[in-house]
């Protein structure tokens, strides 16, 4: 069952109008007796004027569909009853067929993580089943962190309501941890990133437009860095989202890919616990950034965003190193790597040393750069990173455990498959 919460375009207003007649009549199994809630004469049930939300900026309105087919609306607005509340749930509606199922549960989730903030959640004490919904929802979503309070609310006539409080942001199961990455200061300078690393092979050119080709819809690229991956993909004519944790890395991307005229979805967000309201037919994930995934709980939340915004028959790919005991205890000695010309145009050599924690499986490396200075001494700059290397068996254990199944894996870009003796891992994964 794929849910889609898509933001409603002014044609979808008399949709969602049309939609708010069920919303009245659901509601009238609770308030029917009150005055006002006579059932209509002719038998049509009316619902208020919908159209502020897409006439005031302060209003948000999104169109719930599952496998395609229309399941309801949630109104989002920023009136609440006190001025420290930043989201009020004005409206939400979810079609008969699709209640109990869990789906307005998913749906209100992904929208307090889409909207951080304080929330009001309010109902007319008559509305037994809204409170009951809304109660355990907040309750799960916040492990208890909110308040209920009734409360007489003056517009458009004063009236009470059953008013539930919460911040969103400071709900620490759906928040990012403390350590948003800062492991990875390797990735400060991405002007001198580009000139290092920014070109990729030919075979990876290839893997990743014919994988493109197949996709059902739009494409997202995690971890996207400067655009190694996604402006080639745009330049091709594809659909593509790139999302980056590094604001700094973003900035050079968007540069690269205005001055190439490309439109590209930027998106700057924690792959861990990102909503986008929408499903991808692939989700790429480069470049190892997969063993940035240094705890179990980091990997169980990547996993578990990308399966939320994979389409049905949509594609997971990542690669990872293949772990090689012998090589990660080999040395710890500084060894030279490679020679590289950086943003100066100074001849840089790059060599590193590393160490390695079995019982964490996190190796720590430390790169050192030597920039040429004429006749002075060479200018160093040291950075450290730290990844995490996840055995082949235990991968697929992971991705079972997170609703994902690995249909094929490669042990490199020219497709051969993995046998367990490759540097690499290229897993791709559907839902299972």
């Amino acid at each position: 069952m794929e849910i889609t919460i898509n933001p409603a375009s002014s044609e979808d207003l008399s949709v969602v109008q049309n939609l708010g007649r069920f919303y009245v009549y659901e509601m009238s199994r609770y308030c029917g007796f009150l005055k006002g809630w006579e059932t209509p004469s002719n038998g049509l049930y009316e619902c208020i004027d919908l159209s502020v939300y897409w006439n005031e900026s302060n209003r948000y309105p999104f169109l719930i569909k599952i496998d395609n087919e229309l399941a309801g609306f949630v109104l989002v607005n920023k009136i609440g009853s006190s001025p420290e509340v930043d989201w009020n749930m004005g409206e939400f509606f979810i079609v008969s067929k699709y209640q109990k199922k869990g789906v307005g549960h998913k749906v209100a989730v992904q929208i307090f993580k889409q909207f951080p903030g304080v929330w009001e959640v309010m109902q007319i004490p008559e509305n037994k089943g809204a409170i009951n919904f809304w109660e355990k929802v907040i309750n799960c979503y916040t492990d208890g962190q909110f308040s209920r309070t009734q409360k007489v609310i003056p517009t458009p006539t004063p009236h009470p309501m059953i008013v539930l409080k919460f911040d969103s942001a400071s709900c620490s199961r759906h928040q990012a941890p403390s350590d948003p990455f800062n492991h990875l200061e390797e990735y400060t300078d991405p002007l001198d990133y580009d000139l290092e690393y920014g070109q990729y092979s030919p075979e990876e050119d290839a893997f990743y437009h014919a994988l493109s080709l197949q996709a059902k819809g739009p494409i997202l690229d995690l971890a996207c860095g400067t655009g190694r991956i996604t402006i080639p993909l745009a330049k091709k004519g594809f659909e593509i989202f790139a999302l980056d944790l590094s604001s700094k890395m973003l900035t050079r991307a968007k540069e690269k890919a205005s001055v190439l005229g490309l439109s590209i979805h930027w998106i700057e967000e924690d792959c861990r616990h990102f909503y986008l309201p929408k499903k991808f037919g692939c989700i790429f994930m480069a470049g190892n950034a997969f063993q940035a995934m240094l705890t179990n709980e980091d990997q169980n939340k990547l996993l578990s965003s990308v399966r939320e915004h994979l389409l049905s028959d949509g594609l997971f790919v990542f690669d990872t190193r293949n772990p090689d005991l012998i090589e990660l205890s080999a040395y710890s000695v500084e060894e030279n790597w490679h020679k590289y010309k950086n943003s100066c145009g100074k001849e840089t050599q790059v060599s590193g040393y590393h160490s390695y924690d079995s019982l964490s499986q996190i190796a720590i490396y430390t790169t050192v750069r030597k920039s040429e200075q004429g006749n002075s001494e060479p200018k160093v700059r040291k950075t450290q990173i730290k990844l995490r290397y996840t055995y082949p068996q235990e991968l697929e254990t992971l991705l079972k455990a997170n609703g994902l199944r690995l249909v094929d894996r490669f042990g490199g870009y020219d497709k051969q498959k993995f046998n367990g003796k490759q540097q690499q891992m290229i897993c791709l994964c559907m839902k299972s």
